[in-house]
């Protein structure tokens, strides 16, 4: 299976969050992408929001 390339910070702080809790290496990763991914959604959403208040301010 082929995986899309992960950030090395996030991989890291979800390597801390889930320390002494005896997760797989590969669970913790797969954690780690699904926190990226939701991260990411909430970036676009923020810019979204930001690029219709700019339009509804002119």
């Amino acid at each position: 299976m082929f995986g899309r390339i992960l950030s090395s910070s996030v991989y890291t702080y979800v390597c801390g969050v889930y320390k002494g809790s005896g997760e797989t290496l590969g669970n913790i990763a797969a954690q780690a992408r699904i926190f990226e991914s939701d991260m990411n959604a909430w970036y676009e959403e923020l810019d979204r929001i930001e690029a219709e208040d700019l339009i509804n301010d002119r």
